[in-house]
């Protein structure tokens, strides 16, 4: 799980989200673009992305690039993505990672996200 999160101001370009990941060995940072759209996600959240990592690289040269959207990626995209080493979660990939992710999420996330827990009778 990611351990801090930042939303970072609107300009431009902008990416929603700054977070960090730090365990034992390492420390990571992202750059997050989210894209909430039905159908296909084009190529503008990884524009966005790129160029606020070419405009400011003394400040985000080290950050990995991730692009979420609930939507759905096109090949040509994730060719382009691949290229600019942009990470890519799609509809599909988010709903599997939060499923994964399910019991670590608090309890006010997990019902902000609508899910709630049934319980069930063990046999």
């Amino acid at each position: 799980m990611l351990h801090q999160l930042h939303e970072i101001p609107y300009h431009s370009p902008s990416a929603d989200i700054k977070a960090s990941k730090t365990d034992i060995l390492r420390s990571d940072v992202f750059l997050i673009q989210v894209k909430h759209h039905e159908g296909t996600t084009g190529s503008w959240g990884q524009q966005q992305l790129s160029e606020i990592k070419n405009q400011q690289p003394d400040e985000y040269g080290d950050y990995q690039l991730v692009l979420i959207t609930s939507g759905i990626i096109r090949a040509e995209d994730k060719d382009s993505a691949k290229k600019n080493d942009i990470t890519l979660l799609d509809g599909n990939d988010l709903a599997e990672w939060l499923f994964s992710s399910i019991d670590k999420l608090h309890p006010d996330t997990r019902h902000l996200l609508g899910i709630s827990q049934v319980p069930q009778m063990l046999a």
